[in-house]
């Protein structure tokens, strides 16, 4: 029987721990999480997530931020807690990057990479891995309008699915809005890796963005009526 996972694929570090991470997405009717961070030193140990997971509803997964050129790129491995990932922090090379993640199974997603934190918008990005498949996660939270559409758009003329998460801008607040639906068992990193890593999963938008506050609208100041001065006298009629 074919089980669907609701997960949001990026959660940084900085929003809160892994159990506060985890209950928020089990309370936001998520089936997984990653857990981002930008340093290898960071990773959580293997117990702490295993307990964490046990939790609630939530499974949660580490994951690794790596940049090359200016690409921000989200590392998902099985078995990450035996496999060499310092690895990874070694690599500015996007094929080489790749390359080294498929050898240990896992997937290497594309975040955002035309967004920015306020607003910003990078216009050009460095190459891309050669017969790239996995989607690009462009739904994000606190992402600019520009730097989405081009994410979009060129994921699509590439023939990509568009995936969503809360993001590198968001914060544990803002969990449940977006995620990405795979099909693919939900306790099973080595299953949504590979569903991925096929080119399956689209973006779920769970709620919509909260509305913004309108400025209260002020009233119309009465003018005083202005006195009138008579002619040639110089003094103010009433």
């Amino acid at each position: 029987m074919r089980r669907q996972c609701l997960i949001d694929l990026y959660v940084h570090s900085s929003s809160g721990s892994v159990d506060e991470i985890v209950d928020v997405a089990s309370n936001e009717g998520l089936d997984a999480v990653c857990f981002v961070v930008d340093s290898i030193d960071d990773l959580p140990e293997a117990d702490v997530m295993s307990r964490a997971s046990e939790r609630g509803r939530a499974s949660i997964f580490p994951g690794l931020s790596v940049d090359t050129g200016g690409t921000r790129w989200l590392i998902l491995v099985p078995g990450w807690s035996a496999a060499p990932m310092e690895v990874f922090e070694t690599l500015d090379d996007a094929q080489l990057l790749a390359d080294a993640v498929a050898e240990l199974g896992g997937v290497m997603i594309p975040i955002c990479p035309h967004q920015m934190p306020e607003h910003e918008t990078v216009p050009h990005l460095g190459p891309f891995p050669a017969e790239h498949a996995v989607g690009w996660v462009s739904m994000v939270v606190k992402g600019s309008q520009l730097g989405r559409h081009l994410d979009v758009e060129e994921a699509s003329q590439a023939g990509l699915r568009t995936l969503g998460a809360t993001g590198p801008f968001g914060r544990v607040d803002d969990m449940g809005r977006y995620a990405t639906l795979v099909p693919s068992d939900m306790t099973s990193l080595e299953g949504i890796a590979e569903a991925l890593n096929r080119g399956l999963g689209v973006c779920v938008e769970l709620r919509p963005a909260p509305e913004a506050k309108k400025p209260k609208k002020r009233g119309r100041r009465r003018r005083r009526p202005r006195r009138k001065r008579s002619k040639g006298s110089g003094e103010t009629s009433s």
